[in-house]
């Protein structure tokens, strides 16, 4: 068979051995199409080594339909052959057979209505593909990274607060404001002003562009704040599965302070400090990545403990099977993964002339403070419409795609189409 070769920089496709049946618990998946993530590249430079025992190769996510497959030694059923799936691999993706814990993959027919055209993000990026597969393989790795450290592991993205996502326009970063926003947050994003609408898209109520302007003045500017606070408050029903009644403390619209009550970072470096800034007391900070490095220079705890803030990460990869199978039932059962699978709408604010009200009082806020050219706000009424897949590559061309995911310049998810 053929898969792409671990010979960074110069990525190539070419032959590999099969990996053989499926042993319990597995199931062979061929491969129609793979998601590309930079966690791939850590791992062809031997900074992200695969679990034990994993397949060799490169590839986290994919979607296809399974060859075979073998019971669990708990007596958990093989999914039948010719099932339509997308799922989370230990390694491999990126070749036209992987094996892969039967528990880590999704069967996606359920999850499509009957008849319903693809997303016009996967649909239009190749001619070659069918736009469901290459929908389904931008969500496992991305949207589960996004689910599990804002909902599942922390509850951060509580209905009401204020995300902070860091990266918004990225694959982690675009999926994390689409979860968010879906939660029932306000939602800012911190990407450069070319990639601000890809991530208001994804579910950004504000983007700021970081080269331009420090995330951390914008955030602590009282009158942005306080419209933040009337934004999240707005929607403080919305959010998929929490009532008010059923909600922690949050800051109130009329008080005054710092306003973000969750972060996803994926920089590090000096933004470590910068978040702690700009969160409310009781805020969650979740590391799931370290561009910057992650040993920040002269870091003051301080305000940590004076906010009694969270600081927190994880990583997917390394997480233990049964681990990761609890992670897909609840990404699977609390409606995220099919969500993201559709890019459906997020719920109505609560109160849609507040939200809009607050929209309003966030863009005069921000034309106020002089930052127009480096701070989008959503238009009031403008639903995000998520466009998480914005180039697709045969098979044949994993250097070009890889040298678009090294580059910094991708926007969104690139797909990589073996079919």
């Amino acid at each position: 068979m053929q898969a792409v070769q671990l010979d960074h920089p110069h990525f190539s496709w070419g032959p590999v051995p099969h990996p053989g049946s499926p042993g319990p618990g597995y199931s062979l998946v061929r491969v129609q199409a793979a998601g590309l993530n930079f966690p791939d590249v850590l791992q062809a430079r031997g900074l992200y080594p695969a679990p034990k025992g994993s397949q060799p190769g490169l590839g986290l996510e994919v979607a296809g339909t399974v060859v075979s497959g073998a019971p669990s030694d708990t007596g958990d059923a093989a999914l039948p052959e010719g099932t339509r799936v997308m799922g989370l691999t230990n390694g491999g993706g990126l070749g036209e057979y992987v094996l892969v814990p039967t528990a880590q993959l999704i069967p996606t027919a359920a999850l499509i209505p009957d008849g319903s055209p693809p997303p016009l993000d996967a649909a239009s990026v190749s001619e070659d593909a069918d736009g469901w597969v290459v929908a389904a393989a931008s969500v496992p790795e991305s949207g589960l990274t996004a689910w599990a450290n804002l909902v599942h592991d922390t509850g951060a993205a509580a209905p009401g607060g204020v995300c902070l996502v860091h990266g918004a326009a990225g694959g982690v970063g675009s999926a994390a404001a689409f979860v968010a926003r879906r939660r029932g947050c306000a939602v800012v994003g911190t990407a450069t002003r070319r990639k601000a609408r890809a991530a208001i898209a994804a579910g950004a109520d504000m983007v700021i562009d970081y080269r331009n302007v420090s995330f951390r003045d914008v955030l602590r500017n009282d009158t942005v704040a306080s419209a933040l606070r009337q934004l999240a408050w707005s929607r403080i029903e919305a959010g998929n599965g929490a009532g008010a009644a059923a909600l922690p403390p949050l800051p109130h619209p009329s008080r005054s302070g710092a306003a973000v009550t969750a972060v996803l970072d994926i920089i590090g470096g000096d933004y470590v400090q910068s978040n702690m800034a700009v969160c409310a007391p009781g805020a969650k900070i979740v590391s799931v990545a370290f561009q910057s490095g992650s040993k920040p220079q002269g870091l003051d705890l301080m305000p940590m403990m004076l906010k009694r803030l969270t600081l927190t990460g994880s990583t997917l990869r390394s997480r233990s099977p049964a681990e990761k199978a609890a992670l897909m039932r609840g990404f699977v059962g609390d409606g995220t993964a099919g969500a993201l699978l559709r890019r459906d709408a997020p719920p109505p604010a609560r109160d849609p002339e507040a939200e809009s009200e607050a929209l309003l009082a966030l863009a005069r806020a921000v034309s106020d403070a002089g930052w127009t050219d480096a701070v989008d706000v959503r238009q009031p009424g403008a639903s995000p419409t998520p466009a998480f897949v914005t180039e697709a590559y045969k098979a044949p061309d994993a250097a070009v795609a890889y040298g678009r995911l090294e580059s910094g310049a991708l926007i969104g998810k690139c797909v990589l189409v073996l079919e």
